[in-house]
């Protein structure tokens, strides 16, 4: 009898030392291969930090081994087995990670840089009603900036071409007269501002033109510009690109020539002055990139610094008054330049120049239900704060 219970506890014992071997197996290897295996999912790391991990294990000692063992035996069978970062711990990192997502990274996070949306959180009470928190594009913190109409703008120092402000600035958009910045640039750059330009039927009948050009008509090319840029003549912009190139597709092909140089490498253009096209497309940065590098020539600083100018033919001789398109120059002094743009596809258009103690800004604005406004209070803003 006493051997038959002594096989028996012998037997038990066997089993339970096996049991235990298995329970070691798992804890060692939870992936049921081999040692120095790859488990699934993982990279040439991961990899790299298991071997390690995996070695470390291997080099453990008896008495460590047996730390482990007893461990096990004190839980009972069954408990123990557990992975880390079982149901407790899983818990927890979630709720980390809900609070991380939702807390202080949400709280601190501005508008996208470069997109200048309004913040969805309501003001302040401390904070004017008239001033509209974003995040500066130069420190990245928020800033009180003032209220803008337009759907994109930038605000650029006229002399390093920093960005003060921006919304939306790299967004291709329509931009309509704002065109004729560049074919001025090309007929100034020309060297033919005092050749005689005789207007072809094409010119003539330009639609939307408004210095009413005749076929057959004789006109310095300098007086073309200038009425390209004073009072925004399609029919003008059209005169200048067959007197320059020959043809208006290949001033074109100069005009985005000219602007990739300039670094202007988002603008399309289709046309010399605007007119809708689905293929001709800027953005309100580059089109402040190609004002600050026109208005670094005297007689296009001239001419869009004009509040009233004077458009004279040579045949048949006349002179017609003609009055600038850019309000901005009758109501803000600082006001100085350079060319408005206004059509159904890219609404209220503005590219304007303001300089003061011998600063200039430069200020685009497109799609902007209230242009003048938005120029002034940009411009106000950065010369007191930039």
């Amino acid at each position: 009898m006493r051997k038959l219970a002594a096989a028996i506890m012998k037997v038990l014992a066997i089993k339970r030392i096996l049991t235990l071997a298995m329970v070691m197996g798992l804890l060692l290897n939870p992936w049921g291969r081999e040692l120095g295996a790859i488990p699934p999912d993982f990279s040439d790391e991961d990899t790299q930090m298991d071997r390690e991990a995996l070695g470390d294990q291997e080099t453990l000692g008896d008495q460590e081994t047996q730390m482990v063992i007893e461990i096990v035996i004190d839980e009972g069978e069954g408990r123990g087995s557990e992975p880390p970062g079982s149901r407790d711990e899983s818990r927890g990192s979630s709720e980390d990670t809900k609070s991380w997502d939702s807390g202080e990274e949400a709280k601190g996070s501005g508008p996208l840089e470069g997109q200048g949306s309004e913040t969805d959180e309501a003001p302040d009470s401390d904070v004017d009603h008239d001033v509209i928190v974003e995040t500066s594009p130069v420190s990245g913190v928020p800033a009180q900036y003032p209220p803008v109409t337009a759907n994109a703008a930038v605000l650029i120092d006229g002399e390093s071409g920093q960005v003060c402000y921006e919304r939306q600035a790299h967004s291709l958009r329509p931009p309509a007269s704002t065109t004729k910045i560049m074919t001025a640039i090309l007929a100034i750059e020309s060297g033919q501002l005092d050749s005689v330009v005789t207007v072809s039927d094409k010119a003539a009948s330009t639609g939307e033109a408004s210095l009413n050009l005749q076929k057959g008509q004789k006109v310095l090319l300098r007086e073309l510009v200038e009425g390209a840029l004073v009072r925004s003549g399609n029919d003008a912009c059209v005169a200048i690109a067959e007197a320059v190139s020959g043809e208006v597709d290949f001033f074109v092909r100069n005009m985005n020539r000219k602007a990739v140089v300039l670094g202007a490498v988002d603008t399309k253009f289709f046309n010399p002055n605007g007119l809708p096209h689905a293929a001709h497309v800027s953005t309100a940065y580059d089109l402040a990139v190609i004002a600050r590098y026109a208005l670094h020539d005297p007689i296009f600083a001239q001419f869009v610094n004009e509040t009233y100018g004077k458009f004279e033919s040579v045949e048949p001789r006349m002179s017609v008054d003609i009055k600038n398109t850019n309000k901005l120059l009758h109501s803000y002094p600082l006001a100085d330049g350079v060319k408005t743009g206004t059509t159904n596809a890219a609404g209220k258009c503005l590219v304007a120049s303001a300089t003061k103690e011998g600063r200039r800004l430069i200020c685009v604005v497109l799609d902007a239900p209230d242009r003048y406004g938005d120029c002034r209070r940009l411009f106000d803003w950065g010369f007191e704060n930039t």
